[in-house]
């Protein structure tokens, strides 16, 4: 597995839908393109996911990882506002990415050959 970045968006709004497909296409070039979704005390947070999932399921080099969904029934992963990192989200949050990039690698995403 080469060059990786990995993305977080939708917190602060839900990412235009076009405008993320197309980002995503500029991305091509990459190996692997990891979309973070969202967990936030924000009424778009549903929405941006829905985005997020919708978008990266057509997107060859792109896996999610559904940070949204890992931290239901861990509340320790947040501090009381619902968005930011305890200590521990941080280390949850670092072990679903190293996660999502197993993932890309079991896919064959991101193989040079």
């Amino acid at each position: 597995m080469g060059d990786v970045l990995v993305l977080q968006t939708g917190t602060n709004g839900p990412p235009d839908s076009d405008g993320f497909r197309d980002f995503l296409g500029s991305l091509s070039e990459l190996d692997v393109v990891v979309v973070v979704t969202v967990r936030s005390e924000v009424p778009w947070m549903d929405q941006s996911n829905a985005i997020i999932e919708r978008t990266a399921a057509g997107v060859d080099n792109v896996v999610v990882a559904d940070w949204a969904r890992a931290t239901v029934g861990n509340p320790q992963f947040l501090y009381a506002d619902g968005t930011h990192l305890t200590s521990r989200g941080q280390r949850a949050y670092a072990h679903l990415i190293k996660a999502a990039m197993k993932e890309a690698d079991a896919k064959g995403i991101g193989d040079d050959e």
